[in-house]
């Protein structure tokens, strides 16, 4: 587990994700990338690119600590949900369980909480689009290798340009 055997640093170096064989798949160097005001109206610290990014580089595991079905039961619908990142394949088994689904589950989710994950995670600061508008600037997708979630780039991305992903319409209200 990542809270087990060496705490969440030992994991996520563990994965060996910049040696991946892949097709579309070009790890990002720590230089390439930095944390900064967003652009975004009201949304805190952004990831930007510090230098030009090639479409297809990938900026590392999204990384936190890995919830139980009672966390995520005590956090759904409140504000301490905004850094959990769920596998798409387990997102409509808890995300949309309910508490006694929940309840009757084992204690492992494969969802994270990047809330305190806070050094050498890039992927945490990637803001989403809120609206037409910055959907424009959408250059990252969210991409999983095994239970893991990684952000990667969908075409070239300049020097100093915020990363921006698209959670899709239905994660803003009224989008």
């Amino acid at each position: 587990a990542a809270s087990t055997g060496g705490g969440l640093a030992a994991f996520y170096g563990a994965l060996e994700w910049k040696d991946a064989f892949l097709p579309r798949w070009r790890p990002a160097e720590p230089r390439e990338l930095e944390i900064a005001d967003s652009r975004l109206p009201g949304a805190g610290l952004g990831a930007f690119a510090k230098s030009t990014l090639p479409q297809w580089t990938v900026l590392g595991p999204y990384q936190g600590v890995q919830l139980t079905s009672a966390d995520l039961k005590r956090k759904r619908y409140t504000p301490e949900m905004e850094y959990v990142w769920c596998p798409k394949r387990m997102e409509s088994a808890v995300i949309n369980a309910s508490d006694e689904q929940l309840e009757r589950r084992s204690t492992s989710t494969f969802c994270v909480d990047a809330r305190s994950a806070v050094e050498g995670n890039v992927p945490r600061y990637v803001n989403a689009a809120k609206n037409r508008e910055q959907c424009m600037g959408v250059n990252v997708e969210s991409c999983e290798l095994g239970q893991v979630a990684y952000y990667r780039t969908t075409r070239p991305v300049p020097a100093g340009t915020e990363l921006l992903v698209d959670y899709g319409a239905e994660y803003w209200e009224g989008f």
